[in-house]
């Protein structure tokens, strides 16, 4: 039997790869379960029905997300002792310290053997805190059997900075379903920002989150504003909401920045942007990128750790501008809308990261294929 943690069922990339896996898996005759802290999110009624969902812990409205995993430990553990998983895996960082501490207390059982999908590079903090950063990132994957990186990049940081052993690390790369997304991309879009004569839409998603430093974005579009028509749409909730939509305002760009929430297909969206933006502080492997190259959509993003240059193809792809420059993010964006498309270019560059491949890669390290 196959367990796969998740905290909840949110719009997130690893709730999104957690439930490929899980479906595929199901499809190959295995066994297979969600366990979730909370039963709820974005994603909750694309969970297959294949699938079992099992509440681990109980939600806690006054808790954030890392707080509830680490309360929900007993519980975990519990079930590592109750289902005996063959195996369990952790799908994202945030669940790896948690996952951890429920194995040891569950005994650490030979019949079970635990993973962690390492979903996103190490944060980098100041030098006067890394060595203590380190330490902590460190626990969170001590007595895996395996660790899955998403991307070389991100194999090498775990190796060089966090001293695991190349021997524990299977690099996985994050794939997408390709005839899905094209298909999801043909959906009509009413929508007057893409009527025929309106500015270039500029477009991201992601969780509205440090991590993904959207305020970057919002400082780059109103440089690019100065110089000519263009509107922003970023798809996504989280907690900067109110603080972008402030910051919008003060740059006096708030007409033309808009962050409608969550959609359920951004593909379409994506397939008639001007280009797709991706300004994050970390990554491990972003699957927006590939989703939007999938859609004919250029990109330009920020280089940051990791994934981010195997997947644009080190700049061949997508332009690649420094870490927190508006200025040169602003100057790219204007230069990729003035381009030409190359949207032929950027499909069949996405079809390399064909799902397929990853699911199947899946399969063979839990030892099925």
């Amino acid at each position: 039997m196959l367990a796969i943690l998740v905290h909840d069922l949110s719009a997130t990339g690893v709730v999104r790869n957690a439930m490929r896996i899980a479906g595929h898996m199901a499809g190959l005759g295995v066994a297979t379960e969600l366990w979730v802290v909370r039963d709820d999110g974005a994603f909750r009624d694309q969970v297959p029905a294949s699938v079992r969902i099992v509440i681990v812990g109980k939600s806690r409205e006054f808790a954030n997300r890392r707080i509830e995993t680490l309360l929900a430990v007993p519980a975990i553990a519990a079930a590592i002792g109750s289902r005996r998983p063959d195996v369990l895996l952790s799908a994202g960082n945030h669940f790896h310290l948690a996952a951890g501490l429920a194995y040891r207390r569950a005994g650490s059982p030979s019949q079970t053997r635990l993973m962690g999908r390492a979903s996103n590079a190490t944060p980098r903090v100041p030098s006067a805190m890394a060595g203590l950063a380190k330490r902590l990132d460190g626990l969170k994957y001590r007595g895996m059997n395996s660790v899955i990186a998403v991307s070389r990049e991100l194999a090498d940081d775990l190796e060089m900075r966090l001293g695991i052993a190349r021997t524990r690390i299977a690099v996985i790369a994050n794939g997408v379903d390709i005839a899905g997304v094209r298909r999801l991309a043909e959906a009509a879009l009413d929508d007057p920002w893409f009527a025929p004569g309106e500015p270039a839409v500029i477009v991201s998603a992601g969780r509205l989150s440090r991590q993904k430093n959207y305020a970057l974005l919002l400082d780059a579009f109103a440089i690019l504003r100065r110089a000519r028509q263009a509107r922003l749409m970023i798809l996504g909730d989280g907690p900067d909401r109110d603080a972008l939509l402030r910051q919008a305002a003060r740059l006096g760009i708030a007409a033309d920045v808009r962050l409608p929430g969550f959609e359920a297909n951004p593909h379409r969206i994506f397939a008639h942007a001007g280009l797709f933006a991706l300004t994050s502080r970390w990554e491990g492997a972003s699957n927006v990128i590939l989703e939007a190259l999938a859609c004919g959509c250029p990109v330009v993003a920020v280089d940051c750790p990791t994934g981010i240059r195997e997947q644009l193809d080190h700049g061949r792809i997508g332009t690649i501008v420094p870490q927190g420059d508006a200025h040169a993010l602003a100057r790219a964006m204007a230069q990729r809308l003035d381009a030409a498309r190359d949207s032929e270019l950027l499909e069949a560059h996405a079809e390399t990261f064909e799902q397929g491949k990853m699911l199947d890669a899946y399969a063979q390290l839990f030892g099925v294929a």
